[in-house]
């Protein structure tokens, strides 16, 4: 297994109630979500959006990431959100929440 090197800081981390119970449904931490959002993971991201994650630590734009959960007939898409950064280059808060709950 290879390691990927975290890529930014997250600030503040949160996660909704209903992203919450779905990782759990899944058998996933919110820890291993942050993870593979702070490696900029490509998930279920098109290139496009990987791109712009990429292009986001040089402008310090926001990254969002993007992955699919999937166990028998259960599919969950959980999103990450790490906000711009501040005109100090600090990025506040990153968020794990469902796309209905944005």
């Amino acid at each position: 297994m290879t390691t990927h090197p975290i890529l930014f800081q997250p600030g503040r981390c949160g996660i909704t109630h209903g992203a919450l119970a779905r990782l759990q449904a899944h058998g996933v931490t919110p820890a291993e979500m942050l993870f593979l959002h702070l490696q900029l993971d490509p998930g279920s991201a098109c290139l496009e959006d990987q791109a712009a994650n990429h292009s986001a630590l040089e402008t310090g734009a926001r990254i969002l990431s993007f992955f699919h959960l999937v166990a028998g007939d259960d599919y969950t898409r959980i999103w990450l959100i790490t906000d711009a950064e501040d005109d100090d280059g600090v990025r506040a808060s990153t968020l794990i929440l469902l796309p209905e709950e944005y």
